[in-house]
């Protein structure tokens, strides 16, 4: 990736200058960085408090940039601004109705709201132009685990498995809570190191181990 482009620090400033100024100081166009690669040097650069506002920036400058929207979204989900999450996505999808990674946060948005009919209308509507979407599937697959329509979930997660040729991490962790809720420990057990081992850093499959890791001690002591 070129290096000569602006950096974080100096992408702000250009922001914050006036019409005026910026036509003084603002480099060429042939010079300035894609959208693109401005949102991969926010991504990769060290994560601070201020990334929620430079992804807000970067998302006002970039209005039609569909990626810039759904981190800011995901940024917002994960930081409780749960309204404007859902305006962002709503740009998103407006300009890429099928754009899978938007799609998916809606619905998971729709269904922390409550809102399990409107998510469900939002992943299978998806799944109609987009079949060959993984991560679509695995998104309907969440939700029927929801709604306890476990044989429904594990057939959307097979969907998502045939799909990718193997056994996603995420695959890994909605089996675990499958066989959890239906009393399969062992089986639990065995998704949910599966999960950990090929991601290690997604903790709700860490505490799901530890968990049923504690209760087998205390039947065994």
């Amino acid at each position: 990736m070129p290096r000569s482009i602006l950096s974080k620090p100096a992408l702000i400033t250009c922001l914050a200058l006036s019409v005026q100024l910026s036509a003084c100081v603002t480099p060429p166009l042939s010079e300035r960085p894609s959208a693109d690669e401005q949102l991969e040097l926010l991504l990769d650069g060290p994560k601070s408090a201020g990334l929620a506002s430079d992804l807000r920036a970067l998302s006002l400058q970039q209005p039609n940039h569909v990626p810039t929207l759904i981190a800011d979204a995901a940024l917002s989900v994960a930081t409780g601004r749960t309204e404007r999450a859902v305006s962002l996505l709503d740009l998103a999808l407006k300009a890429e109705p099928d754009n899978v990674d938007a799609v998916t946060l809606s619905v998971r948005v729709a269904a922390r709201s409550g809102d399990l009919a409107g998510a469900h209308r939002r992943v299978e509507g998806a799944l109609r132009t987009r079949p060959d979407a993984p991560g679509l599937h695995e998104s309907h697959a969440a939700l029927l685990f929801v709604e306890r329509r476990y044989e429904e979930a594990l057939e959307a997660l097979d969907r998502a498995d045939a799909l990718t040729g193997e056994v996603s991490w995420r695959s890994h962790y909605h089996r675990g809570l499958i066989a959890e809720d239906l009393g399969e420990v062992a089986a639990a057990e065995t998704h949910f190191a599966a999960c950990a081992e090929l991601q290690p850093d997604f903790e709700p499959a860490a505490r799901r181990l530890r968990w049923i890791k504690a209760q087998a001690s205390m039947q065994d002591g």
